[in-house]
């Protein structure tokens, strides 16, 4: 097929992905990541929708002349989609339109999606139809309180799943380099040799008694049911450690990803980090707060290690994340792509929220 004949998505060094296979990669992509809140069929249309845009011919006209280095002006194609699933869908689609129309420049607002929808779609975009084995349902349990966190989780997995496909066809190297991380089975093993090691090795003092006897009862609770849990304890009770030990055993027991760390000072994270970090290794525990920055300039072993560890501040991929009250709160009511890209992973993690009260 000659290159003036394929519809392109992406296009790098004259290489070319067409738009059917972007778009069947991401709804793929936003499938998986939506399991874990059950709105697997909302986010697969979505991921097939939000490039649909990009089969007029005025973006066609665009993205090859960018290819050609020449400068060019910009055109609007996420808005395209938005009115194609309005269209398909009425108001399910308007729900999708949200995520679909923001996913470049961030979730729009009410006024401004409207406008958005206004449009008139260009005449020779492909004819699409509904598939009626998609039943919409919204999840279970969501209340109307929770709606908008629930579009923005729909729109963290169509972001990640963009971005992830994207930089899989124009940047392959660095989409190689994400990941590899241990899995909770394997970080719960160190974990049972620090402590093991912790117990042998410290003194018999009242305080090492009370300190594993925290540690024993954080064990035996991590078989309770899911939900809520709190641990009250003063200041040298070991209770970070004792947090680690219920978290990651209730993580294994209910098959959870990851382990985020909420702390209110960037300097009892750096303290924390460092513990975790001595138990599981820096590999395994992403520091995302203000005071970090990682260098990835070269292309060595350590630096793809600082690499891998700085791509996964982006979507919180890792195992253990140690963050701050502020980025976790302001990451749930965000808009912005940046910020919203992690939301989906929260919702396969535990949450420790450690609160720090000054006496």
């Amino acid at each position: 097929m000659k290159l003036q004949d394929i519809k392109i998505a992406h296009i790098k060094d004259g290489n070319v992905q067409n738009i059917n296979e972007h778009s069947s990669n991401v709804a793929s992509l936003c499938r998986s990541f939506a399991s874990s809140f059950q709105s697997e069929t909302w986010t697969y249309i979505i991921g097939l929708l939000h490039d649909y845009g990009k089969y007029s011919s005025a973006f066609q006209q665009y993205i090859r002349c960018v290819s050609e280095g020449k400068i060019c002006q910009k055109t609007d194609h996420s808005s395209y989609g938005a009115i194609k699933a309005l269209e398909l869908y009425g108001h399910p689609g308007k729900i999708m339109a949200y995520c679909i129309a923001g996913h470049h420049s961030g979730l729009p607002d009410y006024n401004s999606l409207k406008n958005r929808l206004e449009k008139t779609l260009p005449y020779e975009l492909p004819e699409l139809q509904h598939s009626p084995a998609w039943v919409l349902n919204v999840p279970k349990g969501l209340k109307n309180d929770n709606f908008h966190l629930w579009i923005r989780m729909m729109f963290s997995t169509l972001v990640d799943a963009d971005f992830l496909d994207t930089e899989h066809f124009m940047s392959k190297e660095q989409y190689n380099i994400r990941g590899h991380f241990c899995s909770m089975k394997e970080l719960k093993c160190k974990l049972d040799d620090y402590t093991r090691h912790l117990c042998e090795t410290a003194k018999d003092t009242p305080l090492n008694k009370i300190r594993q006897n925290i540690q024993k009862l954080c064990l035996l609770s991590s078989e309770n049911e899911k939900g809520f849990n709190t641990l009250t304890v003063p200041t040298g009770g070991g209770k970070t450690i004792s947090s680690l030990v219920w978290a990651i055993n209730h993580a294994v027991k209910y098959n959870k990803k990851r382990i985020i760390i909420a702390i209110p000072y960037t300097s009892i994270i750096t303290q924390t980090a460092t513990i975790l970090k001595g138990i599981f290794g820096d590999e395994n525990v992403i520091e995302h707060h203000s005071n970090v920055v990682y260098a990835d300039d070269s292309e060595t072993a350590d630096n793809k290690d600082a690499k891998r560890i700085k791509l996964a501040t982006e979507n919180w991929d890792a195992p253990i994340i140690v963050t701050t009250n502020v980025q976790l709160f302001e990451s749930l009511y965000a808009n912005k792509t940046s910020s919203c890209r992690k939301l989906h992973n929260i919702a396969q993690s535990i949450i420790i929220l450690d609160e720090v009260q000054m006496l």
